[in-house]
């Protein structure tokens, strides 16, 4: 899914939950800075780290922003600096989970091997 399908539908973290149960990857493409983007937006994607990242789901985020430079541009939500270092942790757990985050212009969405369209 792209970030714009993400943060343009009303979803709820039980939704988020329901699905992180259902699909063992996400690939989340075309992420903005988050400071580019509205508050709504904002929490959506954090809501989305948050659950994956306890459920232990892998995660694919691309963005034409590098990592240092999507990571540097925090909004101001108290929950920034928690994202950041959950996208961080989702990254160093590739060897001891399937969880993974990257971050940047060449990270390549892969196949999901399922229909997530809008999820």
């Amino acid at each position: 899914m792209t970030f714009e399908d993400l943060a343009a539908r009303s979803t709820s973290t039980l939704e988020y939950l329901d699905w992180a149960a259902r699909f063992p990857r996400w690939v989340v493409t075309d992420v903005p800075l988050l400071t580019a983007v509205d508050r709504e937006a904002q929490q959506r994607f954090v809501a989305v780290v948050d659950v994956l990242c306890d459920a232990d789901v892998e995660l694919v985020v691309t963005s034409p922003h590098d990592r240092a430079t999507f990571l540097a541009a925090r909004t101001d939500r108290p929950d920034a600096f928690r994202t950041a270092s959950r996208l961080h942790l989702l990254d160093a757990c590739t060897d001891m989970r399937a969880a993974r985050a990257t971050i940047g212009p060449d990270a390549a969405p892969t196949p999901t091997g399922g229909s997530r369209g809008t999820h």
